[in-house]
């Protein structure tokens, strides 16, 4: 590009953004005119004899405009109708320019009751330091509305000679007003902390905890003060714990928000010199912090606490400690208190660290079945539900105890550690079990090895291959897991039983429940060939369920529909399977849920399917859709129905439809 070129583009890009520039002040001008008409418009309703929510939505919207020039409209219905009153304070508290303020000042000598109180507060809302002398004023008086309201407007001017003016009164005033002065100050106060004044806001802060207020503000007063002291929380700290209950309630709550790598230490100090009910809440924080530092301090008042403070450091263990916990809590977990016995075992089922794993792996293997029944039954149950898969072998050793507790113990524990390529151990005892008692334990062990199996495939396998084994009973059983676990295999086993009468009650109502698609074929053929009508019926909901549930391609649903539609043997069932039509949100669909418009018990069914399709498929298909609706209006009497159709056929655009 030449330098003639450019300078060509420069020129004109500058006429375009001078352009640009003088049709925005343009724009701007005429809004600004038209603000201003507004204003004046708005100005005169106030000074007219307009009706009252006329004025009153003057007001508000003389309020959002901002319009200085309304004050002198404004400023004379503050001492008219209370609440004109309102809404005229309301806009002038909302105008920044400065005669407003001027104004709510002035008019305060006139006013009184609630008005007065409300343009106090205004006067606050506004910031208004010129205010600071008269609202000092009013502290004193005997209007205790007017003075609590001042305490606050003072607040939130919040001058040194507005917070002055507080301090000065916090011990004299009447309660109300004393309470409403303690709250502006700590309002003040933690102002001061966002703007990093913290020695200023200290100061507040002890002044109020120090004065003759409610307990609850002196509280307040005392959380702020530990929250905003950078320098000595600790010592703050240190007195709430050793306070009354309210304080020491307190010192809990805030020590969740003090520096989490020096609250340990100074909780656990002072654990010692607490009573149990402290101690006791004590040990439970220190818990929740999970700071290991302080394991000897939560271990001793395990180990020599009363009964409450015991409890809640067993628990705590099971948080922050380790394998040097064990022995005490294995003790522990066999008390003969059974509140103490819970809590040391569900310490040691949640003990995060990994060598715990190891030791319970040893003393189990190290434990007498005969001589110490309880203290192996403990282990066993530990190992379950940490899931330790080293102990496995100490468990199938236990399968075939004469001890029925042990065995049933053991069982419920390979339920949680086993995976699918282990599940035979369990699926040869279920068929084989050494006692019949044994049974419902096996059965929920097997369940849940194969709930939680990533391989449901593996899983369905090994159950089938223990079918030729199982009494009729565990076959019940074994049949209605497969079609929890789902699957090929196990799809494969239910299709080589869905015609044997003795289990095809069973197989339909599993396949009926099938979690996914691939028993459509199969449950198609049941319904189609069965000799039994109830399982036919069954087979046939459960292939229109599938249609109507699973993600498949619009094509092959309507295929499936339209197959069951022409095998139905009941209207029920026609029926289910043109409400399913509803999902699918193609031509064909409508198409055949008009055709189902003949029959008399579908018309309904068929022309509400047809109304939701209409919705879908009308700006794309309109032709299609208002010969539906027309076939909906020729068939169907129901009023409400043929009302619907009416107004979507007035909605349908006209066109030829787009295939």
């Amino acid at each position: 590009m030449g330098r003639s070129q450019v300078r060509q583009e420069l020129v004109g890009a500058r006429l375009w953004l001078v352009g640009i520039g003088t049709a925005w002040l343009v724009g701007l001008g005429a809004q600004v005119s038209w603000a201003q008409s507004e204003v004046d418009s708005l100005i005169q309703v106030l000074r007219s004899e307009a009706p009252y929510m006329e004025k009153l939505l003057a007001c508000k919207k003389l309020g959002q405009l901002g319009a200085a020039e309304a004050v002198p409209a404004l400023t004379p219905l503050l001492f008219q109708d209370e609440r004109l009153a309102h809404a005229a304070r309301i806009a002038l508290e909302a105008i920044p320019d400065p005669s407003a303020g001027k104004a709510l000042l002035e008019s305060l000598p006139r006013l009184e009751g609630l008005p007065r109180v409300g343009v106090i507060q205004s006067l606050g809302v506004r910031r208004e330091k010129a205010a600071v002398g008269v609202l000092g004023e009013l502290l004193a008086q005997e209007d205790l509305l007017a003075a609590m309201a001042a305490a606050n407007a003072l607040g939130k001017i919040a001058t040194p000679e507005a917070v002055s003016m507080l301090e000065e009164r916090l011990a004299d005033s009447p309660m109300p007003v004393r309470k409403a002065i303690a709250n502006a100050l700590l309002e003040v106060g933690e102002n001061l902390c966002q703007e990093g004044q913290w020695v200023s806001a200290l100061q507040l802060f002890g002044k109020v905890a120090e004065a003759e207020v409610p307990p609850h503000i002196r509280l307040a007063a005392q959380r702020a003060a530990i929250l905003a002291d950078k320098e000595d929380w600790q010592s703050r700290l240190i007195r709430l714990l050793r306070g009354d209950r309210a304080e020491f309630a307190l010192a809990l709550e805030v020590a969740r928000l003090l520096p989490p790598e020096k609250v340990p230490a100074i909780l656990a100090n002072e654990v010692p010199k607490q009573d149990p009910e402290r101690q006791s809440l004590l040990a439970e924080l220190l818990g929740e912090l999970g700071d290991p530092t302080v394991l000897p301090v939560v271990l001793t008042v395990a180990q020599t606490g009363e009964k409450p403070a015991r409890v809640a450091a067993l628990k705590a263990l099971g948080r922050l400690g380790d394998v040097r916990a064990v022995s005490l809590l294995l003790k522990e977990a066999l008390h003969e208190d059974s509140e103490v016995a819970l809590a040391a075992r569900e310490a040691l089922a949640t003990l995060k660290d990994p060598a715990v794993d190891e030791e319970l792996v040893v003393r189990l293997g190290q434990s007498k079945p005969n001589t110490r029944p309880a203290e192996i039954l403990l282990f066993v149950e530990l190992v379950g539900r940490r899931r330790i898969r080293a102990a496995q072998p100490f468990l199938v050793t236990f399968l075939e105890a004469d001890d029925t507790r042990l065995r049933q113990a053991a069982i419920a524990s390979l339920g949680q550690i086993l995976g699918p390529e282990d599940l035979e151990i369990l699926t040869e005892r279920l068929v084989r079990p050494k006692a019949e008692e044994d049974l419902p334990s096996l059965k929920e062990a097997v369940r849940l090895v194969c709930i939680r199996a990533a391989d449901r495939e593996k899983a369905a396998e090994v159950l089938v291959a223990s079918l030729p084994k199982a009494s009729l009973e565990v076959k019940h059983f074994l049949y209605e897991l497969l079609g929890t676990v789902g699957g090929q295999n196990a799809l494969n086993a239910l299709a080589e039983v869905a015609f044997d009468p003795q289990w095809q009650d069973l197989v339909t109502r599993v396949l009926g429940q099938w979690p996914g698609p691939a028993a459509a074929p199969l449950l198609y053929r049941i319904a189609k060939e069965a000799a039994d009508q109830r399982f036919r019926v069954r087979a046939l909901r459960g292939y229109v369920r599938i249609a109507r549930q699973f993600d498949l391609p619009a094509e092959q649903k309507l295929a499936m529909l339209r197959s069951a539609l022409s095998l139905a043997e009941r209207d029920e069932e026609r029926i289910l399977a043109v409400q399913a039509l509803s999902r699918i949100h193609t031509v064909e669909a409508l198409e055949l849920a008009t055709a189902q418009l003949s029959h008399e018990a579908l018309k309904p069914y068929a022309a509400q399917t047809i109304l939701a399709l209409a919705e879908r498929l009308a700006p794309s298909h309109p032709e299609d859709v208002r010969r539906a609706l027309e076939a909906v209006l020729r068939s169907v009497q129901d009023p409400t129905i043929c009302k619907q159709a009416e107004t979507l056929m007035q909605g349908v655009p006209a066109g030829k439809p787009q295939r």
